[in-house]
């Protein structure tokens, strides 16, 4: 590959970070309209909620074959192809003249925003040495953190001034944009590869999480209904099951599976899994708490969140740095234990509790988080060779979706049988606080004892 210079890797990366940035605040744009959508479609709170978690759902499924995707085609068709596709659905989210519609058209937008998160990680591990591996995935990381921190503030003030529509007309205008730019200045990244696409597998994994989804959701219901719950988690675990066999038995998976073997990329993936589930439990429990638990308003909940999400994004290229510096085992070990002493007293905490005491340790929760998920990220990589660069971020990008998606559904289950309909109870709130310390124990574990080797030259 010829060398790029500084000019042209800066414009490269801020076409790549602008459409990553807009589809990452497409996730959490919807929240703010959600009332709206409800009262025009006629539709319950349960069923709007799928506009945002069907959402998410793809995203992961989506990510287990953009290793093929990025094998197979020049970066510059891909991004816009993406985009292309992304603009389609917010077109058709704009039109809809009903729910089912905007839902399908959000699945839609969700094809294009799950292979340009994978996508961009690739590019930028092609862009800078291993020694800068922590540093440039952090950036990613202020996206990812400040993007969805900001959607439900954008999406308020643009539904109490416009309409739930305009979401979509603006995110069209951009998009439009970003896809001018790419055209005219975003050149070819990395190596191609003769790659082939078994689709078989990609079947059966979007089932299987399907039916993991469903069956999990529908347990908030049907309280382990043998038809709606128990055979769609059974059949989804089978298939996942055969998914996986059938990855380690083909000489082209659609995702090499194989790279589990390497225990610094099996430990170190674990531990990102369960710092991404913190990441959205606290990021759904929270404004429960506050305001079901609490009787505080919206705004008051975000107020709560707020600084927490902007110190999150910001000092997400410093946890980076600081991976660089001191290497995947040391980083871990830090962001592990900040993590633990965050989440410890959401165990305690009752309706009495000061809101500036929760701010706190919701900060602490969230800087922690800046040293596990994007600096493991290039630690996992670290030991991976070039040509499975894709394949590695395809795992670690669709799993810790999936796991975050599911896993929060199924704390959100025990929030809800410790609770009255309607009613999210503080005990519910403490239950689930108590699995994710349980986690984060088992992931400090992880990082004292079996992460072997502190950094890239390891």
């Amino acid at each position: 590959m010829n060398e790029i210079s500084r000019t042209k890797k800066t414009i490269i990366l801020i076409i790549l970070f602008s459409g990553a940035f807009f589809a990452s605040l497409s996730q959490s744009l919807l929240t703010s309209a959600i009332p709206s959508i409800m009262l025009e479609f006629n539709i319950n709170a349960s069923l709007a909620q799928w506009l945002t978690s069907a959402y998410i759902l793809v995203i992961g499924i989506v990510c287990t074959f953009t290793a093929y995707l990025i094998n197979r085609f020049n970066t510059r068709d891909l991004f816009i192809s993406c985009m292309g596709i992304f603009l389609i659905g917010s077109v058709l989210s704009y039109f809809s003249p009903n729910f089912i519609i905007l839902l399908l058209s959000r699945i839609f937008q969700a094809f294009g925003t799950g292979v340009l998160f994978t996508l961009m990680q690739v590019v930028l591990l092609y862009l800078y040495p291993k020694s800068e591996h922590g540093k440039a995935l952090s950036y990613i990381g202020l996206i990812i953190g400040f993007a969805p921190s900001i959607g439900p503030t954008v999406s308020g003030l643009i539904v109490d001034y416009s309409g739930w529509r305009s979401i979509f007309l603006m995110l069209t205008i951009v998009t439009i944009i970003i896809i001018i730019l790419a055209y005219f200045y975003l050149v070819n990244i990395g190596e191609k590869y003769c790659v082939k696409m078994d689709f078989p597998s990609a079947i059966i994994i979007g089932v299987s999480i399907t039916l993991l989804m469903l069956g999990v959701t529908n347990i908030t219901f049907n309280n382990l209904n043998i038809f709606y719950d128990i055979i769609p988690i059974l059949s989804g675990l089978i298939l996942f099951a055969y998914f996986a066999h059938r990855q380690l038995n083909l000489e082209i998976p659609l995702l090499n599976l194989k790279l589990f073997k390497n225990h610094r990329f099996l430990y170190t993936n674990i531990i990102i899994y369960i710092g991404f589930l913190s990441w959205m439990c606290g990021y759904t429990l929270l404004p429960l708490f506050l305001q079901s638990s609490l009787g505080d308003s919206a705004t008051l909940a975000g107020l709560v969140m707020l600084p927490a999400n902007i110190l999150y994004a910001l000092l997400n290229p410093s946890g980076g740095k600081f991976y660089d510096k001191f290497g995947g085992r040391t980083t871990s070990i830090i962001g592990v234990l900040i993590l633990l002493i965050g989440s410890i007293p959401f165990m305690f905490f009752n309706k009495n509790v000061n809101l500036l005491i929760v701010t706190f340790f919701y900060i602490l929760r969230l800087i922690g988080l800046v040293f596990l998920i994007m600096p493991l990220f290039a630690y996992a990589l670290s030991e991976v060779k070039r040509e499975d660069y894709t394949h590695g971020t395809s795992i670690i990008n669709s799993n810790r979706q999936i796991i975050g998606a599911l896993g929060t559904t199924i704390i959100l289950a025990f929030v809800s049988l410790s609770s009255k309909s309607g009613y999210v109870s503080v005990k519910g709130i403490n239950l689930a606080f108590t699995i994710q310390v349980i986690l984060v124990l088992i992931a400090l574990f992880i990082s004292v004892f079996l992460l072997k080797g502190n950094n890239y030259k390891s």
